[in-house]
């Protein structure tokens, strides 16, 4: 899928990253910076919990780091993202312990809960739109379910507990 196609179909207009690792983010700014949405950008989970709270418009997509300020403080944001009903993928580093030149096993990104491994750290820029592709995979296959909770909350005005509670098995571990 191409990325504006994608991006445009699904309605993506605003991107928030976040990643606690200063190069990650600069790297994710960099790519992003050829992308024609609007992006936003935080360097740790309580940042990232604020602009979500705090957008007037809401976030399409969420990309979020899973071990900042404790080992699993992106699944905070993930539960927030979903509330609000924006797309959310985690993009965590597996394998980084590893050296680059090991053909089988890292450094890796993984993207939750898609489960797919890009061979690269998050530190280049190319990850970064690697990491894109498979969220708007991901979106593409749980395209239906999201639906349902648009009208959900069209017709009963707030987000269901059924919806969130589902989603997050998707995303713990």
């Amino acid at each position: 899928m191409e990325l504006e196609k994608g991006l445009k179909k699904y309605e993506i207009k605003e991107i928030l990253i976040v990643d606690d690792t200063t190069q990650n983010l600069d790297a994710a700014k960099k790519y992003f910076s050829n992308i024609k949405v609007e992006m936003d950008y935080a360097s740790s989970a309580q940042e990232a919990i604020k602009k979500i709270k705090n957008s007037e418009k809401g976030y399409n997509l969420i990309m979020t780091d899973l071990e900042m300020e404790t080992p699993k403080a992106g699944l905070e944001v993930v539960k927030l993202a979903l509330e609000k009903s924006g797309y959310v993928t985690i993009v965590t580093g597996k394998n980084y312990d590893k050296p680059e030149t090991d053909p089988h096993h890292g450094p890796n990104t993984n993207i939750i809960p898609i489960g797919s491994s890009i061979k690269g750290k998050k530190e280049l820029p190319e990850i970064w739109g690697n990491c894109l592709e498979e969220s708007l995979r991901y979106i593409e296959s749980v395209q239906g379910i999201y639906d349902a909770e648009k009208r959900h909350i069209k017709y009963v005005g707030k987000p269901s507990e059924q919806f969130k509670s589902f989603m997050m098995q998707n995303y713990e571990f």
